[in-house]
């Protein structure tokens, strides 16, 4: 992977990539973090991602006085000490992080509120992935992955054991989230445990995760479940398996269930332990 390549002044509130409208050499990794903190696990984690998207890492520092991803009032514009300091900061804080050697990763400073800001940042950049430190502001990271259809990754400690739990209603017929939990489990060499909870008056019939996971080529194993809530299953599994990031997704447009389905994504990302995956899908329903 080449260095990223140094940021430059795009004027005032704004450093970014040469070239940022167009299309990116190298899948781009957008972490975002406020000004003033630095969330080392999701440092970590975006740094290996990385490594293994082959990508690009970009950090967003957003000047909003907020310790979790959440929305403030901003008037998007700095004056140029304000910007300056953050990026000199910015990238102490990786050299101390990720160790001597670090690359002068990229960095965007904007003083819009936080939702904005990742938004407009991963659209501009074109970004493949967006990383953000521990929140439980589930509904909010579901509206940024549905106006960007970009994942997004709620990074939180690793708690020692790399399963990967990727949970699926299996309503998009290219199972992006499956083909996500597997492409990171690989790359870190874990285990995949892909997970379905089928409609519990549909016991009777069998389901397709198996034939799934043959096509998709995972060799992990495959949990089936029956319960009356998702995200009690998906929960019961992750606690099971003692897993270390759990794969779920959220749909780009509203589906006719959606007073039951649309909020699985945002009550994990509100209640598990883990780093969760948000992954953007769609379906014909």
């Amino acid at each position: 992977m080449t260095p990223a390549a140094e940021p430059h002044d795009d004027g005032p509130g704004n450093i970014s990539r040469p070239n940022a409208g167009a299309r990116p050499a190298h899948p781009i990794v957008l972490m975002t973090a406020p000004i003033g903190t630095e969330p080392n696990a999701a440092l970590r984690r975006a740094s290996a991602l990385t490594d293994i998207l082959g990508a690009e890492l970009v950090l967003l520092r957003t000047a909003v006085d907020a310790g979790r991803i959440d929305a403030h009032p901003g008037d998007g514009e700095l004056e140029e000490e304000e910007w300056q300091t953050p990026v000199s900061t910015t990238r102490r804080w990786c050299g101390k992080v990720l160790g001597e050697g670090t690359p002068s990763y990229p960095v965007v400073v904007s003083h819009r509120e936080i939702a904005t800001a990742i938004v407009e940042t991963a659209q501009r950049l074109g970004a493949s992935l967006i990383v953000v430190p521990h929140t439980r502001n589930g509904a909010l990271i579901r509206r940024i992955v549905r106006k960007t259809g970009i994942p997004l990754l709620i990074a939180r400690r690793t708690r020692g054991n790399f399963t990967v739990v990727a949970a699926t209603d299996l309503s998009d017929p290219e199972y992006p989230v499956l083909r996500a939990g597997l492409r990171i489990a690989r790359g870190v060499v874990a285990p995949t445990v892909f997970v379905y909870n089928a409609a519990p008056n549909l016991a009777g019939e069998p389901a397709p995760l198996e034939g799934v996971a043959r096509e998709l080529g995972a060799s992990g194993a495959n949990v089936v479940v029956r319960w009356p809530s998702a995200v009690d299953a998906i929960r019961e599994v992750v606690a099971q398996r003692e897993a270390d990031l759990v794969v779920v997704g959220t749909h780009l447009r509203r589906r006719k269930d959606s007073t039951r389905h649309s909020s699985v994504a945002a009550r994990i990302v509100d209640h598990a332990v883990t780093s969760v995956l948000v992954v953007p899908v769609s379906s014909d329903e």
